[in-house]
């Protein structure tokens, strides 16, 4: 079992999505994971505790909306520093998925 699905509460899909997080990049970022509560992604900038931020998702021919993100949790990369793996709680009340 994967330090990543010791708690899960939705499944994780694995699809070619981005999100834009202004928070942590100027440029979108790739989405490693996603599920109906949240994402995996890697970022450039270290996290502070519980972070809030808007983002939007993208996936191919489809813009999911714009959401309002908390840092549920986050650790340091130790093989390609400076960057950081976190976990995004997403709020999807209010999102609106559109086409791209």
């Amino acid at each position: 079992m994967s330090k990543f699905s010791d708690k899960r509460e939705h499944a994780r899909y694995n699809l070619s999505a981005s999100a834009l997080m202004s928070t942590f990049s100027d440029v979108p970022l790739e989405v490693e994971d996603i599920s109906a509560g949240g994402f995996r992604v890697v970022v450039p900038k270290e996290p502070h505790g519980h972070e809030a931020g808007r983002f939007s998702i993208h996936l191919p021919n489809l813009h999911l909306g714009e959401f309002l993100g908390r840092v549920a949790w986050a650790f340091e990369n130790p093989t390609r520093p400076p960057s950081w793996t976190v976990g995004v709680s997403m709020d999807v009340h209010g999102g609106d998925a559109s086409p791209a």
